[in-house]
């Protein structure tokens, strides 16, 4: 089992907060429209993954205690011009929980949602959710997350990167399994990074299998971890206000 301190990945925008050493997404990518990045009254801040044109996936922790007054949801067309709009419900699974503890963080059903109140001016990509019965022996999922390019300035960047993750039991979901991920070329999950897309195969897929969660770290350190909520375990709660998904 996997058992060290954990660090929750949603960021306040005083924090350097990105994919570490990820690659920047074009805005000629279709990523650009398919990830979004979440922003909170509080000055934290998210990412996230359309499931249709309205309804957004994201983590537990990010939507917990949240309004739709506060939640700011932005995206970018591919001529890098940004759209706004603030969310119509934010709802958090009914059986998340976070406590911390000497030992570390320990979460629980770490899922979200995020529904605009009409879908934006521009065709937004989508994701179909995918099991992950292929995943009991390691393979690469991409991963991708907004941030911020430098300390107590500049604005939410999209990018992307790989990691070789595994469905394992993990202490920090109290022993329920989980996508464990190591890194690729030094890339792994940093702050500002919760609720985006962990992604089967390359970036062009549109298959989700992870919500991004908690690291171990970041900021070069080499043997930094990441864990994801498996996404299919939350698709019975999801078609509850997404029958349409896929």
């Amino acid at each position: 089992m996997l058992s060290y301190l954990l660090i929750i990945l949603f960021s306040f925008s005083k924090d350097v907060t990105r994919i570490e050493n990820g690659n920047v997404v074009s805005p000629s990518e279709s990523l650009s429209r398919a990830v979004v990045h979440l922003k909170f009254s509080n000055g934290s801040s998210c990412s996230g993954a359309f499931l249709t044109s309205r309804v957004i996936l994201t983590a537990g922790h990010c939507t917990h205690r949240k309004t739709p007054e506060g939640t700011e949801v932005v995206i970018v067309d591919k001529n890098g011009k940004k759209y706004s709009q603030l969310a119509s419900r934010v709802i958090t699974h009914p059986d998340y929980k976070l406590t911390n503890s000497m030992w570390g963080t320990i979460v629980s059903h770490d899922a979200g949602l995020v529904t605009l109140a009409k879908a934006f001016p521009i065709t937004v990509p989508t994701f179909r959710i995918g099991n992950v019965t292929s995943f009991a022996t390691p393979r690469t999922v991409t991963i991708v997350g907004y941030g911020y390019n430098r300390p107590k300035a500049g604005s939410g960047t999209l990018r992307k990167g790989t990691m070789t993750a595994v469905v394992a039991p993990i202490d920090s979901y109290d022993g329920e399994d989980g996508l464990l991920m190591k890194p690729n070329n030094q890339q792994w999950l940093c702050g500002g990074d919760s609720g985006g897309p962990v992604i089967d195969g390359t970036s062009s897929s549109r298959t989700l299998v992870g919500i991004n969660s908690m690291s171990s770290g970041c900021k070069n350190y080499s043997e930094a971890q990441s864990i994801a909520e498996i996404a299919w375990d939350m698709k019975p709660w999801i078609k509850q206000y997404a029958p349409d998904i896929k």
